[in-house]
């Protein structure tokens, strides 16, 4: 899932590649990343082994920091949560990341870093094992930057993490790599 600030809202993106026995998806917030409410609801568009791609505006977001994550709820009422993300609104100089394309079919994918804390940060690739498959330390500069990463050999078909660390930022991503 991404989640872009902007002056017309929260912008939130996700995928799914299967939505087999799917009866909705809820799209929550939180102020505290804890309590969250349900400010969407949106019907799977179906399973037709295609990747399905969805975009929302959260167009009264939260002033300061916002939580957002999707709850998939299957048609026997269990349920399945995306990754929490952090985002920062209304406020000059809130920082970013996101990585695209996700899902990941060529050799190359981008990591964009915008308005965060100047410094070093290191980035990982991680297998859902925990197992590193890429390990790389850059410089940022401050402002908005894209790192083109090269998909690891070692690296084949499945959901892996990325981390990046460094000043004060410790975030993971979810990757499917396809």
């Amino acid at each position: 899932m991404i989640v872009l600030a902007s002056a017309e809202g929260d912008k939130i993106e996700w995928t799914n590649s299967t939505e087999e026995y799917l009866r909705q998806y809820e799209i929550q917030r939180s102020a505290d990343g804890t309590s969250f409410n349900t400010i969407f609801t949106v019907a799977p568009k179906g399973n037709d082994g295609n990747v399905q791609r969805y975009i929302l505006t959260d167009e009264h977001p939260l002033t300061g920091t916002s939580f957002y994550r999707v709850k998939a709820l299957r048609a026997d009422l269990s349920y399945e949560y995306s990754a929490i993300v952090k985002i920062v609104s209304g406020i000059a100089g809130a920082g970013y990341i996101f990585v695209y394309p996700n899902p990941i079919a060529t050799t190359e994918f981008t990591l964009h870093l915008s308005h965060l804390a100047r410094g070093s940060y290191r980035i990982r690739l991680l297998s859902q094992n925990g197992q590193q498959a890429l390990q790389k330390i850059i410089q940022y500069a401050g402002g908005s930057s894209t790192i083109t990463l090269n998909r690891p050999s070692s690296v084949h078909e499945g959901v892996y993490i990325i981390q990046v660390a460094g000043m004060g930022i410790y975030e993971n991503h979810k990757l499917v790599f396809q």
